[in-house]
């Protein structure tokens, strides 16, 4: 089973996060203020990230790809998103994420039935964001290859 380093750091840390969270409390040598309450910071730091993570790492277990790049569409597996060719108006990387900029967004939006997912993904306004850090391929390979699939180009 290949990951990418991202990816492993990112589980690490959400592992961490709930240890202290679990161990946390057990140091009763500040029983008063804000230091006593710490480990409630890191369950909520735990919990968000292993919610973000969990897609991926039910896919690496099962040895299942995170991004299907086909004729048809970009399938985000992870999101449980197809971005079909005819509906793409743009799409740009940046930062280990590559953008797509689809025609209707509300559309795609309400393919999404998980309502923290929904609000999750449509936060990031009208372009829909894929973590190209958690695959194990160069962005600049994969980028061509979605070129390759794309038949509009």
């Amino acid at each position: 089973m290949r990951q990418s380093g991202a990816f492993v750091f990112n589980i690490l840390l959400t592992l961490i996060a709930g240890f202290m969270a679990v161990f946390s409390p057990v140091f009763f040598w500040n029983t008063t203020g804000f230091m006593h309450y710490s480990f409630i910071l890191w369950l909520i730091i735990a919990l968000i990230r292993g919610y973000n993570y969990f897609n991926y790492f039910i896919l690496s277990i099962n040895k299942k790809p995170v991004l299907i790049i086909n004729d048809a569409c970009i399938s985000d597996e992870a999101n449980q998103i197809k971005y079909y060719w005819d509906d793409i108006l743009a799409m740009r990387e940046e930062n280990l994420y590559l953008y797509i900029k689809v025609k209707n967004p509300n559309a795609y939006l309400k393919r999404i039935s998980n309502p923290l997912r929904k609000f999750i993904v449509g936060a990031s306004g009208p372009t829909f964001r894929l973590n190209l850090d958690l695959i194990k391929c160069d962005p600049e390979v994969l980028i061509e290859l979605i070129d390759e699939a794309n038949p509009v180009t």
